[in-house]
């Protein structure tokens, strides 16, 4: 560039229209002092004395496109640029996630059922907050041509015997209300009740169940996430695979007669006997998980929990019942010796004759002196 061109007091003004379309113009730029002012001399007595420092938008140079550029009077050349946009797309999720926060799960096992044929729903509060929630209100939809609802039971999310109330069903829907009695919260996931659906017609129907909880006596909606259930007319009958029940034996002491109970993991009964003379007993059940209780009157409990294998046989260890468990508040203390005294050498109450030779007197005490102060019942296996 030929600074001799520029009188001291002018702006130079760089042609650019001087540079092929198709070539990278080349600006000397250490000619160009950033922080001082500069003295050129070009071998002949000085000219001008540049001050300023000139600005070169190099922006306006495309690295792959060829620039036209157009000088204008006392301004910086503008390149006219022409490229083609990159569009970047963001695949959408169509799946419904998990909420990350509190919410009610409706869940049907199994999806698919036949006409007239009835299936369990359970309705689960899950994500419960530790601060926990002092009641929920949970309304529960569904299309009343294909199913029918009934046989509403509340779970024990809050606690042992809530209070509830129930509105329906009608017209495909109802509302169960919950809040826990005595102080009671719902502070952990769990079951708030389950309700049966019976197929009417051929046909799909959403249950959807959604909940207002009470934290602090005002109601706010949380998230949920429904089901669905398809009513058929008919299923192939496949051959079915029987599978034997397991039996349960063993043998439990007590100067009593004892009563073996087995329940499920709902406390439904399931089987029970009573054990022979010499404390041997023997019955059978499903395959499964249950607990396993063994009783006397007067006495404290024996208990365990098992699971039983189709076709296989379980025995149980030999376990001995404590005497003196006489008013049957799982504990032996002074309570149970004082009815001894207060019926001594009586025959009734039955109970308090624990080694059952027909009278109530020192035999009995003995046998609960034994035992004072335990309390609870025997870990069974």
């Amino acid at each position: 560039i030929d600074l001799t061109q520029f009188p001291a007091t002018a702006t130079p003004t760089i042609d650019l229209t001087q540079f092929p379309a198709t070539a990278t113009p080349t600006i000397d730029l250490t000619q160009f002092p950033v922080t001082e002012t500069s003295t050129l001399v070009p071998s002949e007595t000085p000219i001008s004395t540049i001050t300023a420092t000139p600005t070169i938008d190099l922006t306006q140079f495309p690295a792959t496109a060829t620039s036209t550029l157009v000088p204008l009077p006392s301004e910086t050349p503008i390149s006219t640029i022409t490229s083609t946009p990159t569009l970047v797309l963001t695949p959408t999720n169509t799946a419904i996630p998990t909420p990350t926060g509190p919410y009610v799960l409706t869940d049907i096992i199994p999806s698919t059922i036949l006409i007239d044929e009835t299936t369990s729903v359970t309705v689960s509060l899950l994500n419960v907050p530790a601060s926990g929630y002092a009641s929920a209100e949970i309304t529960c939809t569904y299309n009343p041509v294909v199913l029918e609802a009934n046989n509403i039971a509340v779970g024990n999310v809050f606690g042992d015997d809530p209070a509830s109330a129930v509105f329906g069903p009608q017209n495909g829907s109802f509302i169960v209300a919950i809040a826990g009695s005595n102080g009671n919260r719902a502070t952990t996931n769990g079951i708030a009740f389950t309700f049966d659906v019976t197929g009417l017609t051929i046909g799909q129907s959403n249950v959807e169940c959604t909940a207002r909880v009470s934290s602090d006596g005002t109601l706010e909606n949380i998230s949920y996430i429904p089901d669905s259930l398809t009513v058929i007319d008919n299923l192939p009958s496949p051959t079915p695979t029987v599978i034997p029940d397991a039996t349960v034996n063993g043998q439990v002491l007590a100067g009593k007669p004892v009563t073996i109970q087995l329940f499920d993991l709902s406390d439904n009964l399931i089987a029970s006997a009573v054990a022979d003379a010499n404390g041997n007993f023997s019955f059978t059940a499903p395959g499964g998980d249950y607990v396993i209780l063994a009783s006397a009157a007067g006495y404290l409990d024996a208990q365990g929990s098992i699971s039983l294998v189709g076709g296989v046989t379980r025995t149980m260890q030999t376990v001995t019942l404590p005497a003196g468990d006489i008013d049957g508040n799982g504990v032996i203390d002074q309570f149970d010796a004082l009815t001894i005294g207060m019926n001594y050498n009586l025959s009734a109450p039955d109970i308090a004759d624990l080694n059952n030779d027909g009278i109530i007197n020192v035999l009995d005490a003995e046998l609960l002196a034994d035992n004072y102060r335990l309390s609870g019942a025997v870990t069974w296996q």
